[in-house]
């Protein structure tokens, strides 16, 4: 079968890369039943989103993925099977507040096409997530003020103190760079870790939605404890004897 949308070859080029460490553009042309044309091209914009690999002789070897724009095109499938099955837990009527992440951005972008929701309130302080509700009618959106954040879509620098104070919701959905029984989820800086962590303590039911490249890892910073999360939504690539941890410390994991 030929796939067609570039951003489901992009994340299948990714996730091979970093499972094989190379990989020829022709065994990636035939698994993806596309041209080598349409590869080599395919890993040009892949470069441009911060992938730091390179091409020898028609080997693509493995580099690091950093950038924002480049996790988006990671494991689109396991992000969207887990947007959905979190969209089952939001209601008409709910005032959610939304952490950074690209998984949190697949959920708005199907939670505006839901037609059976209506009036939702959504506090983010996600750009992107903000702006791919832009044209959602049944959304209202309160983007978090701050400084911008370069390189992370998102505003912060010393907010996490007033969105403690200020805001009271029932649900929040963060997301992660990492998830441990021992370590909680876990961010790869500071601000990001303060401003999750405030917007858990500001809701009274907590959501973390992470595919399976994020359980088992511990990024640099603890911004949520394991006995402080509710639910857990994964996939099921996820690795069987991490959740079984994360479910003796009283987390509901959901695997889709």
């Amino acid at each position: 079968m030929v796939i067609k949308k570039s951003k489901y070859r992009h994340s299948f080029i990714l996730e091979n890369i970093e499972k094989e460490k190379s990989i020829s553009i022709a065994d990636l042309s035939k698994q993806l039943n596309t041209s080598e044309a349409t590869i080599r091209r395919d890993l040009k914009e892949i470069s441009k989103n911060g992938w730091t690999g390179r091409v020898c002789g028609g080997v693509v070897l493995s580099g690091s993925i950093f950038s924002y724009e480049s996790r988006i095109s990671r494991n689109i499938e396991e992000k969207e099977r887990i947007a959905k099955k979190a969209i089952e837990y939001i209601s008409s009527g709910d005032i959610l507040m939304l952490d950074i992440g690209t998984t949190n951005l697949e959920l708005v972008r199907m939670l505006k096409h839901d037609s059976e929701l209506k009036d939702i309130t959504i506090i983010t302080n996600g750009l992107d997530i903000a702006l791919e509700l832009e044209d959602a009618k049944e959304v209202k959106v309160i983007v978090i003020g701050g400084i911008l954040r370069k390189g992370n879509h998102c505003t912060g620098n010393k907010t996490s103190d007033f969105i403690r104070q200020s805001f009271h919701v029932k649900k929040v959905f963060i997301g992660a760079a990492g998830l441990t029984a021992k370590a909680g989820v876990t961010k790869f800086d500071m601000e990001s870790a303060e401003d999750s962590y405030a917007m858990a303590s500001a809701a009274e039911k907590k959501f973390v939605l992470c595919d399976y490249s994020k359980i088992g890892v511990t990024a640099f910073i603890t911004s949520i404890s394991i006995e402080d999360i509710d639910v857990l939504i994964t996939d099921d690539k996820a690795d069987k004897n991490n959740l079984i941890e994360i479910a003796k410390e009283g987390v509901e994991v959901i695997v889709v």
